[in-house]
């Protein structure tokens, strides 16, 4: 615990307790000169703690330790999020829950294209939409059931030679707020 106690003995010595230790201070003038090494010093009736050649006054510290207090005891806002999202990416494929080669240029001769997501927490059973937009226009919609305590799903599509251009796939959680976006293209 930080303490650091100020007594006046005369007008030209002030005497400071810190920690049990007694430092004597001399002033000439506007300047106050201390008499022993220690990391604290007086400047113009404030109080100074040199760290790393950074000049930090004590108040400051009082104030950040009261910061953390009162902000220890109260308790974080509400978040009606039933789920977080932890990872989402363009994959080519899924293989044991996991994607397999990431990447956002997909030639249609690869025939599939896959949306995989992460969710970690999950507080209760949901669901989630992935929707797959080409050239700014709805092209399909997956409804994903997503469950306690953490779970991962993914949707995918099929490539064609007249899907070129322009993809993007919007993760959306039950209540219609957007997660993440994720874009990549179809090339030959």
């Amino acid at each position: 615990m930080l303490e650091c106690r100020f007594y006046q003995a005369r007008d030209d010595i002030r005497t400071v307790n810190f920690h049990n230790r007694i430092y004597r201070e001399k002033n000439k003038g506007s300047e106050t000169r201390s008499t022993s090494k220690y990391p604290f010093f007086l400047e113009k009736q404030r109080i100074w703690l040199h760290k790393g050649g950074m000049k930090i006054p004590i108040w400051s510290l009082g104030a950040v330790m009261w910061l953390i207090a009162a902000s220890a005891g109260a308790q974080p806002p509400a978040d009606n999020k039933s789920l977080t999202l932890v990872h989402a990416v363009m994959c080519e494929a899924i293989e044991d829950g996991k994607p397999v080669n990431e990447t956002v240029v997909f030639s249609f001769e690869k025939e599939k294209a896959a949306c995989f997501t992460s969710f970690n927490p999950v507080q209760k059973k949901t669901h989630i939409y992935h929707r797959w937009y080409r050239r700014d226009r709805l092209n399909a919609t997956a409804k994903l059931q997503v469950n306690p305590p953490q779970w991962s799903t993914f949707s995918r599509i099929q490539l064609r030679e007249g899907d070129k251009g322009p993809w993007r796939v919007e993760i959306v959680d039950a209540d219609g707020s957007l997660l993440k976006i994720l874009r990549f293209s179809i090339t030959e």
